[in-house]
């Protein structure tokens, strides 16, 4: 994984930075998944798109993802 901040990455692939979640979001967003859900956690961060429980992300471009932590409730952007 990069040590690149999100929001960096995200500027550096022409996506405003302004248009991801921050930290306090993606945590809420985790926990109220995790609280509806028994326990169980997001299997990546589509899941939690597709199930209300985040709003969509910006696309990226070919061969990029977003990948979430849930533990830290950060957000990072890795080659697929």
């Amino acid at each position: 994984m990069s040590s690149v901040p999100v929001k960096e990455a995200a500027a550096s692939l022409g996506i405003q930075p302004a248009d991801l979640p921050d930290q306090k979001v993606l945590y809420e967003a985790v926990t109220k998944y995790m609280s509806a859900n028994q326990g169980r956690a997001a299997k990546d961060v589509d899941e939690l798109v597709q199930k209300g429980f985040l709003k969509p992300l910006p696309p990226l471009p070919a061969g990029k993802r977003y990948f979430l932590d849930q533990r830290a409730a950060m957000l990072s952007i890795l080659d697929k």
